[in-house]
């Protein structure tokens, strides 16, 4: 019956954190696990560092993008519009004010803001991971 919930399964990431946990304790000497300790300690330095400037980088990004955004709508809507066509045949047809629909809004504001700030800590994780893995290399 404890298996039918699955927080208190037993995992096998436990077992193999025992294991590895066992390992590094009686299978290397003291310099191999403070240069492990030391690469792990860079590793999770650097890719933080990286996150954070990339989650800034991606809101300047996303506020650079909303203005610019409310900037065309500003213009889009003081221009004059067409209001109707006349084709060939002398036909007119009326055209249909689009303006409230290019409107900013607060939920295209927020995506905006979300997968902006999300690309750019998927960017800023994953360099950085770069960097320390050939920083903890050198």
């Amino acid at each position: 019956m404890p298996d039918m919930y699955p927080s208190a399964r037993k995992r096998r990431t436990d077992e193999l954190a025992r294991l590895a946990d066992y390992h590094i304790q009686h299978d290397l000497s003291a310099s191999d696990r403070d240069a492990l300790k030391s690469a792990a300690k860079t590793v999770s330095v650097w890719t933080t560092v990286g996150s954070a400037i990339g989650i800034g980088l991606g809101l300047y990004a996303a506020f650079r993008l909303r203005s610019s955004r409310k900037a065309f709508f500003d213009v889009f809507r003081a221009a004059e519009k067409p209001t109707q066509i006349v084709f060939a045949n002398g036909r007119t047809e009326a055209l249909p004010d689009i303006t409230p629909l290019l409107r900013p809004t607060t939920l295209g504001d927020f995506v905006t803001y979300f997968f902006a700030s999300a690309g750019g800590l998927f960017l800023g994780g994953e360099l950085d991971t770069r960097l320390s893995r050939w920083c903890c290399e050198r």
